[in-house]
């Protein structure tokens, strides 16, 4: 199944519900920004609208240097995928296009903090 897209995403939910996606764009210019802001509508509608809250527009500049260098956020022209742990810690992360290897990866992640999670939390539903 495909979560990312509006259909999938309440299946996502219902399978892991401890988990969440966060959609971060992060603009180069103000020609990018202008871009994107002007096309927020249209990628947002692309989204189910419950993570429409969970969609933001970040000026590079605004993400300081040594964050991008920890995250190896070097690459302008190419997305990042990352999954994150409760505590906020990268467990997980791609630039550019997953291949299948990296999808099986991303998800058998996110199963297995699903449980971490369940294990730290006993008796917590959602």
């Amino acid at each position: 199944a495909n979560y990312m897209i509006k259909d999938g995403y309440k299946k996502f939910t219902e399978l892991y519900p401890h988990s969440q996606m966060v959609d971060i764009n992060i603009t180069e210019n103000s020609l990018k920004a202008l871009f994107v802001k002007v096309s927020k509508s249209s990628l947002r509608s692309q989204l189910d609208q419950d993570r429409h809250d969970k969609y933001f527009i970040v000026p590079r500049k605004t993400v300081p240097l040594p964050l991008r260098e920890q995250l190896h956020m070097d690459n302008t022209y190419g997305g990042y995928i990352y999954v994150l742990d409760h505590e906020g810690k990268v467990r997980w992360a791609v630039c550019g296009e997953a291949n299948e290897k990296d999808k099986a990866m991303l998800w058998k992640t996110i199963r297995g903090l699903e449980k971490e999670y369940k294990a730290l939390n006993p008796g917590k539903s959602t």
